[in-house]
């Protein structure tokens, strides 16, 4: 084989295995587009709001290597989050803004590891929430150890004003 033919093999086998990510990419986009979660507005008080908070990625519970395309929620990147009495919002950088109501969100728990991500024991943040197919934990990434703190505690806040709340409980748990 000369240059010219292993060069052109090469480029070929490089634009197919592109074509095949970005084709898989817009299928997962597909299958998840049905677990965007409420598209209205929060009017509930303001309980925290956490501008600069590192969102890393949304997976099923029990399955954190697998992600989940959630409309608004498919990208990592910075976001602003906020912590409402009738739920939470979630505004990552260049994305439409995602609002998953009270009555979804079963908890927050701690974690090691997702999809793409790795660092110290508990250094994440997982809101567990519940999707048409199951439930979800979306990961963030907190500069600080209080600001994580702070986010478990505006979340126990929230769950725990609703009188017919169970789902508290899971964080008594943790």
């Amino acid at each position: 084989m000369n240059f010219l033919t292993s060069t052109l093999v090469l480029v070929a086998l490089t634009a197919l295995l592109f074509w095949l990510m970005w084709r898989s990419w817009r299928r997962r986009g597909k299958r998840d587009a049905d677990l965007a979660p409420i598209e209205t507005a929060l009017t509930g008080d303001t309980i925290a709001s956490f501008d600069r908070v590192f969102y890393v990625a949304t997976t099923p519970q029990g399955a954190p290597l697998e992600r989940v395309a959630v409309p608004g929620l498919a990208f990592r990147g910075w976001a602003q989050v906020t912590v409402r009495t009738d739920g939470l919002e979630v505004q990552v950088t260049g994305e439409a803004p995602v609002v998953i109501a009270r009555e979804a969100i079963t908890g927050e728990t701690l974690a090691q590891l997702t999809i793409d991500k790795v660092v110290e024991h508990d250094g994440l943040s997982n809101l567990e929430w519940v999707s048409p197919r199951g439930t979800l934990a979306t990961s963030f990434r907190f500069s600080t150890p209080n600001q994580q703190h702070e986010f478990a505690e505006s979340i126990a806040r929230m769950l725990n004003q609703h009188p017919n709340s169970t789902t508290a409980r899971s964080l008594e748990e943790a």
